[in-house]
């Protein structure tokens, strides 16, 4: 990070898939000392994200709307079923929210990071609708050999971050509403027989469990297993 300079990040959901268990507790202290004062998993936000989406649903009278969320799924709409375009929810993807959020609490003149299991995260950033929320985005591949370049983990105390999510929006990772490229690309095709709702759609087979961006700590299989360890570790803090 630049000397003197604000920094924040923001972790994706997935973030305890990318360090040992014992280390969860020294996340947020190890991030310190690469230089970040603000510390948080980006599902902070989520309960405004549902709220904005319920608004975005009603704005555009949608009977069926698709989450923006996935670059993936986005250019894939855009790139070949441009029909399917008004399906997109108005509604920012956590990541946008949660950065901007970040810059605003610490000034124009910060530095705001987004960690994340997906490289296409960076496309997204670089949208002009998505202007204001992440300057970098780097995967928890690139995230992990910083902090041990750093040799941050021999410096790091257990310490809370910023603030806390509460424990139930880590849930969302193990409830997929469809998944896989191929299969997101079906269900677009017929959208007009969908039900009325909201779709979550992520290319990465199994979603972000699945992103190219995570160190191969845990087989793909026992990954969920994994994120409810984490939320049952924190159930009774957050």
């Amino acid at each position: 990070m630049v000397s003197g300079t604000p920094a924040a990040i923001s972790l994706a959901p997935s973030f305890p898939l990318a360090f040992a268990k014992e280390r969860w507790p020294l996340v947020p202290g190890a991030l310190a000392h690469l230089g970040f004062s603000i510390i948080e998993p980006t599902t902070v936000v989520l309960p405004d994200i549902m709220r904005m989406r319920l608004e975005s649903a009603e704005q555009q009278k949608a009977r069926v709307q698709v989450s923006s969320c996935c670059p993936k799924v986005v250019r894939l709409i855009e790139d070949s079923l441009p029909e399917a375009v008004p399906l997109l929810s108005a509604a920012p993807s956590p990541a946008t929210h949660h950065c901007r959020d970040l810059r605003k609490r610490l000034g124009p003149d910060c530095v705001v990071v987004f960690a994340t299991p997906c490289p296409d995260k960076a496309d997204e950033a670089l949208r002009p609708e998505n202007s204001g929320s992440a300057d970098e985005v780097i995967t928890f591949i690139e995230l992990t050999e910083w902090l041990d370049q750093r040799g941050a983990w021999e410096k790091a105390e257990a310490r809370e971050f910023s603030s806390q999510a509460p424990y139930w929006t880590y849930a969302g990772l193990l409830v997929l509403d469809v998944s896989g490229m191929d299969s997101c690309r079906q269900l677009l095709r017929q959208s007009d027989s969908l039900a009325p709702g909201f779709y979550e759609l992520l290319g990465c087979r199994h979603g972000c469990v699945g992103g190219p961006g995570l160190p191969n700590l845990n087989n793909i299989g026992v990954r969920g297993a994994v994120i409810l360890e984490y939320i049952e570790s924190i159930r009774h803090t957050s």
